[in-house]
């Protein structure tokens, strides 16, 4: 009996134990697990789509592109991507000729062209509607010129440009005996040589290093190998195309702190750089912030000023640029931001009575009152002069804080004599503003002793 007391208490407790724990197939009880559903990020940018020149003709140009690498589908999200192609007369885009929106294809073909002309594209992925994952990305931009004549003229030119850098391409051209393709690179049209050439028996230049955000014209012809007289130059196709640039964006949250005299500038990392970056920061002083101070070029968003003190007021003028070579990026707009030391005000100082001490008259007898609101390091800059206006016969002296009293020497007693004081701060810290002049306090002149009298007849 006791036996089977003990068994159905232990059933019991074990009974409870198992109601006490949570079970595993209920998401809400494990928060953390990384395999639940109905999380997706938002508004990704979709990457630049890959486009291919499938086909060209006299008067026709197919396309092909593919998905960009960073689309996935979902079923949460049954719409497919969809694809704005366009076509335009110049490179950069300012004069659109056709535009297309492309559903559940990959492929267009543009008819009716001008034969032997560039004709510029444009492809830009977009999310189906309603997809939050994705945000529009960037385009793909190229370049492809029809051909001349049916197969008998080199014709098919394609220029394919991404950031810093731009893809050639063209038709082959069946004729007796070898012959080379050559490629001319200009930056400016009316260039009479071209400051690159390439000379191939390819069909493709592929990562040509060019700076991004400007135009060039690239100038495409066959001509004869050596010992080829079968075959004569064909004419010269000119392209014009624009490499684009990645835009470096303006530096955000700018902020200064002073950490015991060193004045600390941060702000938030650039990361959307396509290669190395570094910030140049222009400084500035004054009272009107127009005092150079210094250039600096920094690898990371900090820059630090030891003993900035002195200075006072400071003006950055903060921008990111690409380092020698990097030809992606292009320069940040410039951020400005301006830091002022906190100031602290000196008192007026509060002076005893200015006496001659008793024998010296041509010294004069300065005092001061000890004031306690007096800031830490300041001195007292005193002037003695010939005239009200401290114009002649100056005479200037700094005490230390601690020093209340001083006698000014080498006066001429038969003078009268102009005395003000004031506060200044500690030399080399343009926190502390000095006083204001004390009341100018006159001492006057001493009669002019009277010469004893001549004992001679």
């Amino acid at each position: 009996m006791k036996n089977s007391t003990i068994v159905l208490f232990c059933m019991f407790l074990f009974a409870c134990s198992e109601e006490n724990q949570p079970s595993p197939a209920d998401p809400t009880e494990n928060p953390g697990s990384s395999e639940q559903t109905g999380y997706h990020s938002t508004e990704q940018v979709l990457t630049k789509p890959q486009v291919e020149v499938m086909e060209i003709s006299q008067y026709a140009i197919t396309l092909n592109w593919f998905e960009p690498s960073n689309w996935q589908s979902d079923p949460d999200f049954p719409g497919q991507l969809e694809f704005r192609v366009e076509s335009s007369t110049n490179p950069k885009f300012d004069n659109l000729v056709t535009t297309r929106t492309i559903r559940d294809s990959f492929q267009t073909t543009f008819s009716n062209l001008q034969p032997d002309t560039p004709h510029h594209f444009r492809v830009t992925a977009l999310p189906a509607p309603g997809d939050s994952r994705y945000k529009e990305g960037e385009s793909t931009t190229l370049t492809v010129m029809t051909a001349s004549y049916p197969q008998e003229q080199v014709g098919g030119f394609s220029v394919s440009p991404e950031h810093g850098k731009v893809h050639f391409s063209w038709s082959e051209l069946n004729q007796p005996g070898p012959i080379d393709y050559v490629v001319h690179l200009l930056d400016d049209e009316q260039q009479r040589r071209p400051f690159r050439e390439f000379i191939t028996r390819e069909t493709e230049i592929r990562d040509v290093i060019l700076q991004g955000g400007r135009t060039y014209w690239a100038q495409f012809r066959a001509a004869p190998a050596e010992g080829n007289t079968a075959f004569s130059t064909t004419d010269e196709i000119t392209i014009q195309f624009d490499v684009p640039g990645n835009p470096l964006p303006q530096p955000q949250n700018i902020s200064t702190i002073d950490r015991n005299g060193t004045l600390e500038v941060q702000w938030s990392a650039v990361t959307s750089n396509m290669g190395e970056i570094s910030y140049m920061i222009n400084v500035k002083t004054g009272e009107t912030l127009d005092e150079p101070f210094g250039d600096f070029v920094q690898k990371e968003a900090i820059l630090r000023i030891p003993d900035a003190k002195p200075y006072g007021r400071y003006s950055f003028m903060i921008k990111c640029f690409p380092d020698a070579g990097n030809y992606s990026d292009l320069e940040s707009p410039p951020a400005m931001h301006s830091f002022d030391f906190p100031v602290v005000y000196c008192p007026t100082p509060t002076t005893k009575p200015v006496i001659r001490p008793k024998g010296e008259p041509s010294s004069l007898q300065i005092s001061l009152e000890e004031l306690p609101d007096a800031p830490a390091g300041h001195r007292y800059e005193i002037e003695v002069a010939s005239d009200p206006e401290f114009s002649t016969g100056l005479d200037r002296r700094t005490l230390e804080g601690n020093e209340l009293d001083t006698v000014m020497t080498g006066r001429v007693p038969e003078e009268a004599h102009y005395v003000r004081i004031r506060m200044i701060g500690p030399e080399d810290d343009a926190t502390i503003i000095a006083s204001s002049w004390t009341d100018t306090v006159m001492i006057e002149a001493q009669p002019k002793p009277v010469p004893p009298p001549n004992p001679l007849p």
